[in-house]
């Protein structure tokens, strides 16, 4: 028997509550909306979600939003969906919420294509094509996952290299690098890197990936690119993208 996959809101914004009630209802969710600390708790045991939407200013408390995260997170597991949404959309907000235990951040105002999208991969249902994004769920606690993300070649130097990416990922994430240029600068054609920082660059409305080659763990690494870089001329971003 089908069961409709049910997403509960916390928002002190009528508007936006009505808003996701009206739309969540038209793509045949279970939905349920609250606006408090208390109705949502106790929804949160009575409801039983799939999937939670939370703001992270509530009340008037600016950033209140997270410490309802790290308590779901805590009293749930890993396996219920925690996806922020916010108007709050600088570098620090969306890598403490991912840090925090949620599992994506949207930023208000809301996009529908962009929210259904995300929600429907973190479901597991069917997207349509004309609508799928590239958006990745980041790995938290001790759980697994495994996820492929295309990657461009921003800067690379004997200390590390600058990636762009349309998909979010926190610092620390343990990424692996595969492809013409891991073939160049790794002996074992794929070389592992954790991410020391992000940043957003909206210009390409993405993100730059930041790697810092470990002089111990990278050295047959470090000693390629040096060969990589004294072989040819100055590369330039265009040259960088088909590696």
């Amino acid at each position: 028997m089908y069961q409709k996959k049910k997403v509960l809101v916390i928002d002190d914004d009528e508007d936006i509550n009505k808003y996701l009630e009206t739309k969540f209802k038209l793509n045949n969710y279970d939905i349920r909306c609250t606006d408090n600390t208390e109705s949502f708790l106790k929804e949160l045991v009575t409801f039983k979600p799939n999937l939670i939407l939370v703001d992270l200013n509530l009340n008037g408390k600016n950033g209140f939003g997270y410490k309802i995260i790290e308590t779901v997170r805590k009293k749930m597991g890993p396996e219920l969906i925690i996806i922020i949404m916010s108007r709050r959309n600088n570098h620090e907000d969306i890598i403490k919420g991912l840090e925090d235990g949620a599992n994506d951040y949207i930023t208000k105002p809301l996009d529908e294509v962009i929210l259904f999208s995300k929600i429907k991969l973190f479901l597991g249902q069917e997207i349509n094509p004309e609508e799928e994004l590239a958006f990745y769920s980041v790995p938290k606690g001790d759980n697994d996952f495994e996820f492929h993300v295309p990657l461009k070649v921003k800067r690379i130097s004997e200390t590390g290299m600058t990636l762009f990416s349309s998909a979010l990922m926190a610092k620390e994430t343990l990424i692996i690098l595969e492809g013409a240029l891991a073939n160049i600068i790794s002996p074992q054609g794929a070389v592992k890197f954790v991410v020391k920082d992000v940043t957003i660059d909206k210009r390409q409305n993405g993100f730059l990936i930041e790697i810092e080659f470990d002089p111990d763990e990278h050295s047959a690494v470090i000693r390629n690119v040096r060969k990589l870089l004294l072989k040819v001329a100055p590369m330039t971003e265009e040259d960088l993208h088909k590696l």
